[in-house]
């Protein structure tokens, strides 16, 4: 009777620890990456407003931009507020790979330049540019970057209305995780697509830092829009 009754209680711990084991299962870093690739392989387009920081050595770059992605490749960024406001940035994969860039004004609004995607004149401080700015690019970079990424969840948040799931990363390696020493990442629980993440150096320092608002996902976007720096009405 004292064998069952300690069988019965081992079996009534085990119950109570199965969900804390499923939860843990269903937020593991990497099964969260395969299943952010997996869903965004079903995005077509998107849209937001992507607030943008970064820093090195002491310098600091801020820009709020409204943003527009579509497949394959393609991307428009309006900056209305920081560094560069007035700019407008386009991008084409499939074309020159190359970036045309125009800045709104009285004066200069005539002209336009093509740069290199890696130019400095259209690349941030520490040199990432438009065409490393999309979801697609941060996921499958992260994958590529596992081996030298432990991945924590801390738990859930609201963020920007949408209930996310908090991820601690710590590198193991920040000379192949791009000087990233830790980050933390916040993946909306819904639609498994990223709403912030937040990099820190291996000082702490914080050297980059996204935000994306007012998401809208698989929605009608012109090619002109990508082609043309005159604002094409989104249908």
């Amino acid at each position: 009777m004292k064998r069952l009754s300690v069988f019965m209680a081992f079996i009534f711990i085990l119950i109570l620890l199965a969900p804390g084991w499923a939860q843990q299962s269903e937020n593991n870093y990497k099964d969260i990456l395969i299943e952010m690739k997996k869903r965004f392989g079903e995005v077509n387009t998107y849209q937001c407003i992507f607030e943008l920081y970064t820093a090195k050595e002491e310098k600091t770059k801020k820009s709020i931009s409204r943003y527009f992605f579509k497949k394959p490749k393609m991307i428009r960024m309006e900056i209305f507020e920081g560094n560069s406001k007035g700019v407008v940035l386009l991008y084409d994969k499939n074309k020159k790979h190359e970036v045309r860039a125009k800045k709104r004004g009285f004066f200069v609004s005539l002209f336009s330049r093509s740069f290199r995607p890696e130019h400095k004149k259209v690349t941030g401080l520490r040199g990432r540019g438009i065409h490393q700015s999309d979801w697609g690019y941060y996921i499958d970079r992260h994958i590529q970057m596992l081996e030298f990424l432990e991945g924590i969840f801390s738990g859930e948040e609201v963020v920007e209305s949408r209930n996310t799931l908090v991820f601690k990363l710590v590198s193991n390696n920040p000379e192949r995780t791009e000087s990233v020493a830790k980050e933390t990442l916040w993946v909306c629980k819904k639609e498994f697509i990223p709403v912030k993440y937040v990099q820190y150096d291996l000082s702490g320092e914080k050297i980059l830092s996204s935000l994306f608002k007012d998401i809208k996902l698989n929605i009608d976007l012109d090619n002109k829009l990508f082609m043309k720096f005159k604002r094409v009405k989104e249908r």
